[in-house]
């Protein structure tokens, strides 16, 4: 968005110093006008991604990532308030001159499309991975299917994996080996509404998230967590990031396991497949609770406000 924007947005909206603004993503040059306009007393961010070299293809010689870096550089030495979703970012805030940050969970609307209930743990058990984040930096769907492969013939039969924001073609190239598909119950829905996938979710038992372990994912929030939740659906995925460490509690509300440990995302597999009734609706109902609880707007917008009019 360019500054004529925001000029346009100024003057409709009768913006002035009085006001609160957070910013999502501007261009360094809209951001300096706007702080010249209205100051940065008022003024904070969003800071939802960290920039690391391996997003970028040839970064070293990418205008893209240098004007990015430029840009981010710029935003956190002029705006004083930063609300980063995890430690990690908060440290590279703090680290560029940013003087207030309040870390913010990547939040949901429990109550927007209602519960999922269950009241029988059902025979055939339903996984999803939602989303098309399977690069070669974050999500690891190899690591996910060796597991799978490595379940008996029966546990196999127990299971139902459904994949989202992709086509076959591609979860193949991303799982590296389509022998690791066969034997398992595979439903690929590619691309989906927004409203399609939360008929999906209504559908499922547990969220499958294996990742990598690096700056991306230190950083990273995935919003698919605090939407599953809202579910009752019940993570099994890697230990990186704050939400498994803050937010999800293995035994209570996921299955967690160690970032790239092909054995213990077995181990974790079977104990989702192997649960007691009782123990699936009790973690469904903690999983619920936790979206409800921790990742609500409501809970909140009074913190947000205070640590806006400091």
């Amino acid at each position: 968005m360019t500054r004529k924007f925001y000029a346009e947005m100024y003057k409709e909206y009768k913006m002035t110093r009085d006001d609160y603004y957070i910013l999502h993503d501007i261009g360094w040059r809209a951001q300096s006008w706007l702080a010249q306009k209205i100051g940065t007393e008022h003024m904070s961010y969003i800071h939802y991604e960290d920039l690391l070299p391996i997003q970028y293809r040839h970064h070293l010689v990418n205008p893209r990532y240098w004007g990015m870096i430029f840009k981010w550089k710029f935003k956190l030495k002029v705006v004083p308030k930063a609300f980063p979703i995890s430690e990690k970012l908060q440290s590279v805030e703090m680290e560029h001159g940013c003087k207030h940050t309040l870390i913010l969970p990547i939040m949901s609307d429990p109550d927007e499309f209602g519960e999922a209930k269950r009241i029988l743990k059902p025979e055939l058990l339903k996984f999803i991975y939602s989303g098309a984040k399977a690069n070669t930096h974050e999500d690891d769907l190899s690591l996910l299917f060796q597991a799978l492969q490595m379940l008996t013939d029966d546990e196999k039969k127990k299971i139902e994996i459904h994949i989202t924001g992709m086509s076959k073609d591609k979860l193949e190239e991303k799982v590296g080996n389509p022998e690791l598909l066969k034997g398992l119950t595979v439903e690929v829905h590619g691309w989906m509404k927004y409203s399609e996938l939360i008929e999906l979710y209504r559908e499922m038992d547990f969220l499958a998230l294996p990742r990598f372990k690096n700056g991306v994912t230190e950083a990273n929030f995935p919003s698919k967590i605090p939407e599953s939740l809202s579910f009752g659906i019940i993570p099994v995925c890697s230990k990186v990031g704050d939400y498994t460490r803050t937010y999800l509690e293995d035994g209570y509300n996921s299955f967690l396991f160690e970032t790239g440990n092909v054995n213990a995302c077995v181990q974790s597999l079977r104990r989702a497949l192997n649960i007691t009734e009782e123990d699936y609706l009790k973690m469904r109902k903690n999983a619920r609770r936790t979206a409800v609880e921790k990742f609500g707007y409501k809970n909140w917008s009074e913190e947000i406000s205070l640590f806006l009019k400091k």
